[in-house]
Formats: C-alpha cells, structure tokens, sequence
C-alpha cells in the first residue's frame, strides 16, 4: 500500500535507501505489509528480518501451547515487537530459550501475560561471548605446508607449529556475530605427565564466532591437557594429547642427549621447599653460570652431544685426562623439562611464586611476597637469558606468570 511505502521510507537518505527494501525482501513471508514496513522501518540491513526469520521458526510452536486461538496475525506482532531494530538475532534465540522454559508450566492468560516480560527483556539481549567448541587443527608439516593427513590421524610433534580454530559461543550457544564483544581467549597446558612448555601467543582476542591460535609449540614430547578458555572462566575445551618428540630435539627430557647429560650437571631443584631450604641461595645459584665436569671416559660419549649443546649456549672446554668442563645455568634444565621450582600456567598464584599458606592457613606476609617475587624476577628476566636464544622465550613466560600472579596477590 501507498501508506505503507511512505511509512517505510520516511527518514531514509541515500545512502541507507536499500536497508528497509532489502529486510522487507527477507522479513517471513508469512508476516502481514503492515508488520514487516514496521519491523524494517529505518533498517540499515537485514539483519531485523534475520531476527524475524529465526523468531518466527523457534516461537510459532510454543506461543501456540500458551494459546490455541493464537493466529498468524498475532505471533507476527509479537516478532515485530521482538526483532524491531535488532542488531542481531540474539533476541530471537533468547525469547526461545526463555519461552521453552515456561511452555510447559502456565498457558492461556497468565502465559500470555508473562510473554510480554520475556520480549521486553529479550529484545535488548546482545550475544555474550560465554563458550568454545574446537572447529578444526592443523599440523604444519616438514616446510611449512599444512599438514593433509585426515584429522582423526595426525600427529602432533614437539617443535613444530599448532594451528587452531575455535567457534565462540554466546550465552544461548549460538554462534557469536560479527558484531559481539570481543572476548580475550587463552590457552595452556594443565598439569602434564612429563612437564613441558607451550611456547608461541597464548592469549588472544575472538572476532565474532572465531578465535584462532596460531603458531603454537610443544618445547618437547610428552603427554598434555590443552585447555581453552575464556578469559577467567573455566576451561571451555581441553583436548589431551600424546606430542611426538622432535626428531633433533637433543637436550629435552625425551632426547638421547637430555637423558644421557643433565643427571650430571647440576640440577634445578625439584622437591617442594621445607624447612632448612635456602630458598634465596638456591635460586640465585640456579641463575648463574656454574661449572660441571663430564669426567672420562664418559666425556667421549657426550662429544655427540656437543654441537647442540653449544647452539643452546653451554660452554665446553676441555679439562684434564680427557675431562671435559661445562659452563650452563641449572636453571636451563627446568626450562627444557617443565620440572623443578618453575611456574607453570595450572599453578595458583601463591605456588607460581614458590609459596604456600601455613599449616593454620594463614597467607603469607606482603613482604614476603614481594622478596620471592623480586628474587625470582630476577631469575627469570628474559634480559638475563638473551644470551641463550631457545631458552629466552621460556623465560619470558616464566616470568609473565610470577608477574601476573604478584599482580594479583597485591591486589588482594
């Protein structure tokens, strides 16, 4: 109708003339003239009708349970009060969730009578990044090129590049628009049978329904819970997986020359701290250079080692009878392994900084805190490790967790 068009197009300039045309295009069929011009009335995309279409799907079954003599007519009226200068089709997907919770609990009048609280609330509803479900992995392959083995069958291999894809889910596990807020993404490894790092960007922010990850490392072989989230929320996704060593993966705990060399340096510590522990000591210890002798004639056997040994930064010279000197930081063990007094992402705050509550549960001092917190920082600096390459960025994010965890436990 004339009246109609009019109403349609009032207020609409150049620039914005094929919204309402092309949301009326969309809006259900079903719909009468007079609804669909005021669902899509100053419409800049289709995105009302989107809303309309999904509405009138999920709602039509159970506003008619409320409601025998509800018509065509009056379940299109309710979708333009809905979807009227949606955004997105969040307000559909939430009236349905909420109206499928009441179906079955009151009809006829009262029912009705509710309806009108839930589109009221449902009408302003915008999608809330809440979950992740996993939408595909990759291994890259020898040269970079992605991995083609079928995904059930691929294996992940230490050293070599992750890729993955989440879809991000709203609080009505729907898909995320391209519109939602964006929500900071994180992954990490919980507690792993054999230690271990995951190297590359760990945190990043979700675009709409994705979240990607890209470049992700395993340090070394080993068997590791993978855990997505979302922001401080509990692991959305965790997938366990068994990593595969790298073939020239010499000094981790699953290459021939770890297992053969570090029991005879001298080691980070393991064991939890007790009483007579030299806490400061130790870890300045840990983060200085020291000297181990590789005595004959088991010095023969590490010359295999060597070059790798020298890549990773170690010092090698010769000593007496055959004896071979090595110069290297103990701490360099715990990077490569996972085990020992180093922080790791499952930790809590107090453990990542080497502390626990007292046998009566009392918190340790601030003081106290903030000497662990300076004593390992200067342990784990990355300035301190540029002179170790493949070490520095397992340093970096050693000390990103004791900072981030100090951050907190001084807020508290």
């Amino acid at each position: 109708h004339e009246s109609d068009v009019a109403v349609l197009c009032r207020g609409v300039t150049k620039d914005t003339s094929s919204g309402p045309i092309a949301c009326v295009a969309a809006a259900p069929f079903s719909m009468t003239s007079p609804q669909k011009v005021k669902l899509c009335a100053l419409a800049d995309s289709t995105t009302p009708a989107d809303c309309a279409v999904v509405a009138h799907e999920k709602l039509r079954t159970p506003l008619r349970l409320y409601s025998a003599s509800l018509g065509s007519d009056t379940l299109g009226d309710v979708v333009v009060d809905l979807c009227s200068g949606a955004v997105s089709r969040t307000p559909a997907f939430c009236a349905a969730h909420h109206i499928r919770d009441l179906v079955y609990q009151k009809r006829g009048m009262e029912a009705m009578a509710q309806l009108s609280d839930v589109i009221k609330r449902c009408r302003v509803a915008k999608p809330e990044p809440t979950s992740l479900v996993m939408h595909r992995w990759w291994m890259e392959a020898e040269g970079g090129a992605e991995d083609d083995t079928p995904e059930h069958r691929r294996a992940i291999i230490a050293k070599r590049n992750l890729h993955v894809l989440l879809t991000v889910l709203d609080q009505f596990q729907q898909p995320c628009a391209y519109s939602s807020p964006t929500a900071e993404v994180r992954v990490s490894t919980g507690s792993p049978m054999n230690g271990g790092v995951l190297e590359g960007i760990t945190r990043n922010v979700s675009v709409g329904d994705r979240a990607e990850f890209h470049f992700l490392r395993f340090a070394h072989g080993g068997a590791f819970d993978i855990r997505f989230t979302i922001a401080d929320s509990p692991p959305a996704v965790t997938m366990r997986v068994e990593v595969a060593p790298a073939v020239d993966e010499g000094m981790g705990p699953s290459g021939e020359c770890g297992k053969m060399l570090y029991p005879f340096l001298s080691s980070f510590p393991s064991a939890e701290p007790n009483a007579s522990f030299d806490f400061d000591n130790t870890i300045r210890a840990a983060g200085e250079e020291q000297v181990s002798v590789l005595a004959w004639p088991f010095s023969v056997y590490s010359l295999l080692c060597m070059k790798r040994m020298e890549e990773l930064g170690f010092s090698i010279f010769p000593g007496w009878r055959g004896d071979l000197w090595v110069r290297y930081r103990p701490a360099m063990e715990a990077l490569e392994t996972g085990e020992g007094m180093i922080p790791a992402e499952h930790m809590g705050d107090l453990e990542r900084l080497s502390l626990s509550s007292s046998s009566d549960h009392r918190h340790p001092s601030h003081e106290l805190i903030r000497q662990r917190y300076h004593r390992l920082s200067l342990l784990w600096h990355p300035d301190r490790w540029a002179q170790y390459p493949e070490f520095q960025p397992l340093a970096q994010k050693a000390f990103e967790l004791i900072s981030e965890s100090y951050k907190s436990l001084s807020v508290d």
